[in-house]
């Protein structure tokens, strides 16, 4: 009988591991894409629409400084709003699965954006917050360390408290820290597929904007996530 129980108990732990681990990977897509649609958004904001992939973007027209620092911002700001909204619900939240969305968006997205800060200052290169100290006339520096500062305890904090939720293994570490970059990686290929078909005048045909393929493939998404959450939380 104790034999069955734990049997039992250690399948529904499992399901849950699971379960919480198809979260994580969900909140960290959409994130990504939030983030290129805060570029997005913005460019439609200030007159000057963009054309937009999975991951990168270019500016349909010409634009001055103020408008690309305000496009280029965007993005960047759009996570760091993402990670202050996923401590508010980790903190708040009643329901283990509502705080464990919470923790995602903090956890993944602190990660997603220190990797590049981090190669950055290490072995140069642009990205959001290199163009946008090019603009400015200022050392890349001066942006970059302030935001790993910013990142790295958000994301130090978070994994205290994550460890309450999930098992605290080796492989769940391991989970959180490998998953974002399998992601980004596989975006970076969705991306380049997509701009080729651009190039080729084929299957790109921007919608508003934006990418045909990437509007449906994360409407879908989108609209899966929230049954699931919808149908768990209730």
């Amino acid at each position: 009988m104790n034999s069955n129980g734990d049997s039992e108990l250690e399948s529904l732990f499992q399901t849950r591991q699971q379960f919480m681990l198809g979260i994580y990977v969900s909140i960290g897509y959409l994130s990504t894409q939030l983030h290129e649609l805060g570029h997005w958004a913005m460019g439609i904001s200030v007159g000057n629409p963009i054309i937009l992939g999975f991951n990168r973007w270019l500016i349909d027209g010409s634009s001055d400084s103020a408008q690309s620092i305000g496009i280029l911002a965007a993005g960047p700001l759009v996570t760091l709003m993402l990670i202050v909204i996923g401590f508010v619900v980790a903190r708040f939240a009643h329901q283990s699965l509502t705080r464990w969305v919470g923790m995602s968006l903090v956890l993944f997205n602190s990660w997603f954006a220190l990797v590049p800060q981090m190669t950055s200052l290490l072995f140069g290169g642009m990205g959001d917050e290199g163009w946008i100290a090019y603009y400015l006339g200022i050392p890349q520096f001066v942006i970059r360390v302030p935001l790993v500062i910013v990142l790295v305890t958000a994301l130090l904090v978070m994994l205290r408290l994550s460890m309450q939720e999930i098992s605290p293994n080796n492989w769940a570490l391991v989970g959180l820290f490998v998953i974002p970059l399998i992601i980004t990686g596989l975006i970076v290929l969705l991306d380049r597929m997509v701009w080729l078909s651009y190039e080729d005048g084929t299957i790109f045909a921007p919608i508003a904007g934006i990418s045909a393929v990437t509007v449906i493939l994360n409407a879908l998404l989108f609209a899966v996530v929230l049954i699931i959450l919808w149908r768990e939380i209730n």
